[in-house]
């Protein structure tokens, strides 16, 4: 082999090398546009995550707000059933007795009446027959005279 063999052969390979370096590169190129492809795609998704961070605080922000609310209303309601019971209380143990008594003083304000009207009736009575009397004893006069 001549040199000028080994050269063309050195240089064949050298092209086939560079050939292959030069696909390298093109696939390191590739592997690069991907990889900033998914650091693209992953920072979207950072994104999104520290959204649903957000969004996540906020909601735990919102249950804690409804839950004091919901501690307000349920004391609340513990207050009117507090209230409800007294009230209860106050119609059985108050207000009825006293219906009661009062009840029981109109029967005997009733009965003190139909006794206190007794008289009355009786004059009422008496009245009458007094009338009865006068008209009998006109017409006698007027008999005699």
């Amino acid at each position: 082999m001549t040199d000028s063999q080994k050269l063309d052969c050195i240089l064949s390979e050298v092209y086939g090398l560079k050939e292959e370096v030069q696909g390298m590169k093109e696939g390191l190129q590739e592997t690069k546009e991907e990889v900033q492809g998914m650091k693209e795609g992953l920072q979207e998704t950072k994104e999104e995550v520290q959204g649903m961070k957000v969004e996540l605080q906020n909601t735990q922000e919102e249950l804690q707000n409804t839950q004091e609310k919901v501690q307000g209303i349920q004391s609340s309601i513990q207050e009117l059933s507090e209230k409800v019971t007294a009230i209860e209380l106050t119609i059985e143990n108050e207000i009825r007795d006293n219906i009661r008594c009062i009840a029981e003083g109109h029967l005997d304000l009733s009965r003190n009446l139909h006794e206190a009207m007794k008289p009355y009736e009786e004059i009422e009575i008496h009245s009458v027959k007094i009338n009865m009397l006068e008209t009998d004893v006109r017409e006698l006069k007027a008999r005699i005279s």
